[in-house]
């Protein structure tokens, strides 16, 4: 059709300008510069408060600070549990497997090191998103980069619209789309159930928790978080202690890949290190999503008295998700050298399983990860709605209908696609969401070291 020939045209070039026309000869494009000196800057800003926040942040999540009279909807592990059944989904299976056939298993260190960066960012964020989130009528929290962006002055509104916008097109395509599309292909691959049928399933599926709203929401993902993660990651070890003899020589390989690319097939020729760590970043910051905002509205609904409290909670998403998950997923995809199949996504970490967990298991972990994943940006899409349509009742109704909509389209559309969609809007809130960061810096830290005084 003419129409979707032109969207795919149209996502390729978007998504190239943003993430792979290199701004000079070095490689390095326009947002893989801004994502790193973004993360970066706030590392160093912020006192490394990856490192010295982290044994905090876990104290908190296990419950330590709990206090059920705290305003918020959901306790610490929920709100962080929610946030990771957003970013532990397809990013860490199919999205790993996409970065490691384009860029070679040298990727793998510079997912490592962008996760661990990207700490910082999610704190910065989510401390935020707590310190100026609001209340409805009915009592339910309101958070995002939104009410932050507005506190910029006059161009602070039209920049929280834009973002509001920009995080409701994301939600529908590079979240939902991607989740089922990817699903869709592990069952066909699998089982031969034509993709349709499993985005009618998954549309069926996601209406029943997105009825229940943000509170069902957090038992959901509490529950389904710890078990999916816990299981994919013993499945993964297992392939990797099963080739343990081919291991030196994969971490190897990816060490020497980082620094120098490689020609093997299915990856690129004569590639040097700005064009690895772009392939790197793209797929670690849609995997995490540190510094674009999204997981900043879960956070705001945790219930707590001290914003920054809860940004300590926050910066243990990209440690699990990046530089755990993704990298043994990576490990997994290197010592079995399944990133030369040929295949695509999904399909080429299925062949590093194997034949029985990679046909049976995987499936299955496959749709846990996407269905965490696709209830979670309904969320974030519906609070994104809600602010630039004036909480209306009507637009949110049509967004859940568009929403489920496009699970369905997700499962049939192309892959490629999807993710050139993901690039645009992952670009454009990571933007907008930066600009209001660096607003903030001074504020930010001034009550993070505040905090540090008291609790640390």
């Amino acid at each position: 059709m003419p129409i979707v020939q032109t969207i795919d045209e149209l996502a390729s070039k978007g998504n190239s300008l943003l993430w792979e026309e290199p701004l000079w000869s070095g490689g390095w494009s326009f947002m893989v510069l801004v994502s790193l000196l973004m993360a970066a800057g706030f590392t160093v800003y912020l006192g490394f408060v990856q490192i010295r926040g982290f044994r905090h942040g876990i104290k908190v999540a296990l419950g330590k600070y709990d206090d059920p009279d705290d305003p918020g909807d959901v306790s610490h592990f929920q709100a962080l549990a929610t946030a990771l059944s957003g970013t532990v989904g397809l990013g860490n299976i199919a999205g790993v497997a996409v970065a490691v056939s384009m860029g070679g298993p040298g990727v793998t260190v510079w997912m490592i090191l962008i996760g661990l960066l990207a700490m910082a960012s999610k704190y910065a964020e989510c401390t935020l998103s707590c310190m100026f989130r609001r209340y409805a009528k009915d009592g339910a929290v309101l958070g995002g980069p939104m009410y932050y962006l507005e506190r910029m002055g006059r161009i602070g509104k039209a920049l929280a619209i834009a973002f509001a916008l920009v995080i409701a097109f994301s939600s529908l395509g590079g979240s939902n789309a991607f989740q089922a599309n990817q699903v869709a292909a592990a069952f066909e691959h699998s089982f031969s159930v034509p993709p349709i049928w499993t985005g009618i399933g998954l549309c069926f599926l996601a209406t029943l928790v997105i009825a229940g709203g943000i509170k069902r929401l957090g038992k959901v993902s509490g529950s389904l978080v710890p078990v999916m993660a816990v299981g994919y990651i013993g499945c993964c070890l297992w392939v990797i202690a099963s080739h343990y003899q081919e291991v030196p020589a994969a971490v190897l390989r990816i060490i020497h890949d980082a620094f120098s690319g490689t020609d093997s097939i299915g990856a690129f020729k004569g590639a040097v290190v700005g064009t690895v760590i772009s392939h790197a970043m793209q797929r670690a910051l849609f995997s995490c999503e540190a510094g674009q905002g999204s997981a900043a509205i879960a956070h705001a609904a945790a219930k707590t008295k001290e914003a920054v409290r809860e940004g300590h909670v926050a910066l243990l998403e990209p440690f699990i998700d990046t530089v755990v998950i993704c990298s043994i997923t990576a490990v997994t995809i290197g010592v079995t050298e399944a990133w030369h199949s040929g295949s695509g996504g999904v399909n080429i970490t299925q062949q590093a399983l194997g034949p029985f967990l990679g046909k049976y298991f995987l499936p299955f972990a496959v749709l846990l990860f996407a269905f965490s994943t696709i209830i979670s940006w309904w969320y974030y899409g519906t609070q994104g709605v809600k602010y630039a349509a004036g909480n209306r009742r009507w637009a949110t109704i049509a967004f859940g209908v568009l929403y489920l909509a496009s699970t369905v389209l997700g499962s049939v559309w192309s892959m490629h696609t999807i993710l050139n969609l993901a690039g645009i809007g992952m670009g454009a809130m990571m933007t907008v969401n930066g600009i209001a960061l660096v607003f903030h810096a001074r504020r930010l830290k001034a009550e993070s070291q505040r905090y540090r005084r008291l609790y640390y």
